[in-house]
C-alpha cells in the first residue's frame, strides 16, 4: 500500500482542485464519492480548503486518510454461509414437516401449484375472444 501512496504523492500537486481528482488519479478516486464521505464526516476536514465556491484538496493529508481505506487486492475472501432462500421461503410458507414429508412433484405440478388461480371470465355475448391486457 505504501508504494501506491508514494506514487500518488509524486504524481499529484501539493494542493489541487477537488473536482479534478478523478482525472488526476486516473479514476481511482471519484470526486462525488469523496463529497459524500466528506458530508458524512468520514474524511477529516483538514484535508480540504475552500477558495470561494471551489474545494481544494491538501494532497498529503488526504492521501494519509485514503491510505486507511485501502486493502490488498488478493486478501483472503470472507465467506459467509448461504442461507438457501428457496428452502427458507418454502419452510416459511409451509411447516417444515409438511415440506419434507410431501410427495415429490414434477416441475409442471410444482409450477401449477405455485401459480395463483384465475377466476373464469363470463362468456362474451358477441362470441369474440376476450380482450386481455
Amino acid at each position: 500500500m505504501h508504494e501506491v501512496i508514494e506514487e500518488l504523492k509524486q504524481a499529484l500537486p501539493p494542493i489541487f482542485l477537488g473536482a479534478h481528482v478523478d482525472e488526476l488519479t486516473g479514476g481511482a478516486i471519484h470526486w462525488p464519492t469523496v463529497q459524500n464521505k466528506r458530508s458524512k464526516r468520514e474524511i477529516p476536514d483538514n484535508c480540504f480548503v475552500k477558495s470561494g465556491p471551489k474545494v481544494l484538496v491538501r494532497r498529503d493529508l488526504f492521501l494519509d486518510w485514503w491510505a486507511t481505506t485501502l486493502s490488498e487486492a488478493r486478501a483472503a475472501p470472507v465467506v459467509t454461509p448461504r442461507r438457501g432462500r428457496r428452502r427458507a421461503r418454502a419452510e416459511a410458507a409451509v411447516g417444515v414437516k409438511e415440506c419434507l414429508s410431501a410427495p415429490a412433484r414434477s416441475t409442471v405440478e410444482h409450477r401449477a401449484a405455485a401459480e395463483p388461480r384465475q377466476a373464469a371470465e363470463p362468456p362474451n355475448p358477441l362470441g369474440a375472444a376476450p380482450h386481455r391486457r
